[in-house]
């Protein structure tokens, strides 16, 4: 049989998971990665309360996200790895905060269809993102990340594992690619694809590809983009997964449960950002209200 795995980067929206729980019911394996920082029990509970689910798998470890560092690639590995051991035929990749616009049957359907759907553009050294991939950084150290919050007087202080990083960063000294590929995270893509991935990994050349990127900006939308495209020479979908506005104020654009049913037309299977304090029976009732949604 045909399995699909969804999996899930958690980072604060329990709802969020619980929901997309609720919507899927038994028809995938739902597999979650909760950020380290979050607390693991209030997702586990929000997940089980929803019977229809067949599978629940909380990936280890649970890894520390900063937004920008390769932590978030090494979760999404981690997703990815665990969905393929447990005999999934597709992975898609989503964040807690993803809701789907189109039904069910419709949404399954056409990830069935499609082997892969991974969208992305080449970058080369023109480009204002040039940076993101040229330059060296250390994302994953709260010390040095720009969006680090909170945090006492130990947090101003670098640990060793970052001064490694940096005897690490000095034994590549020049970019793998004279160009990068650069997408939406989001993504699915096909048992096959991950196998090919998973042995271009097991590489020599896969390794040092990885240490290049480990210290690359916001990793999670060029490593997997770049490799599968120079590497397995997988072509661009030309339509996102996830559907979200970058173009206000707040980036990206929060929705309520009548901003979601605004959304409900788009030709993507899924959009975000739901927040945090979304009203869970409110927002399956446009589901069943808009029951013929394709």
């Amino acid at each position: 049989m045909n399995r699909s795995a969804l999996c899930v980067l958690c980072l604060k929206n329990p709802k969020g998971l619980a929901f997309l729980c609720q919507f899927f019911g038994d028809s995938v394996d739902c597999y979650v990665h909760i950020d380290k920082k979050c607390n693991s029990d209030e997702y586990l509970e929000a997940a089980s309360k929803v019977s229809e689910i067949r599978n629940i798998v909380n990936v280890k470890p649970s890894r520390d996200i900063f937004w920008g560092g390769f932590n978030m690639v090494e979760a999404t590995l981690d997703l990815f790895k665990a969905a393929y051991e447990g005999g999934a035929n597709d992975f898609i990749l989503v964040s807690d905060d993803t809701i789907p616009i189109k039904n069910k049957t419709f949404i399954l359907g056409a990830l069935i269809e499609l082997e892969n759907l991974v969208n992305f553009v080449e970058i080369g050294p023109t480009h204002a993102l040039w940076a993101r991939y040229s330059g060296r950084y250390l994302l994953d150290e709260p010390l040095l990340n720009p969006r680090r919050h909170g945090g006492g007087i130990t947090s101003w202080s670098i640990s060793k594992s970052a001064l490694s990083r940096i005897n690490e960063i000095e034994m590549e000294s020049a970019a793998p690619y004279p160009t990068f590929h650069y997408g939406s995270q989001w993504m699915k893509i096909d048992r096959c694809t991950y196998s090919r991935l998973l042995t271009f990994l097991s590489t020599e050349r896969g390794q040092r590809i990885l240490r290049w990127f480990k210290y690359s900006a916001i990793p999670d939308e060029s490593f997997i983009h770049t490799i599968l495209a120079k590497e397995l020479n997988l072509k661009s979908y030309p339509q996102q997964l996830v559907y979200a506005d970058f173009s206000g104020s707040v980036r990206p654009m929060i929705y309520d449960v009548e901003g979601i049913r605004a959304l409900l037309p788009l030709p993507h299977l899924f959009a975000r950002k739901l927040g945090t304090d979304i009203d869970i029976e409110a927002l399956a009732s446009i589901y069943k209200s808009n029951a013929a949604i394709t």
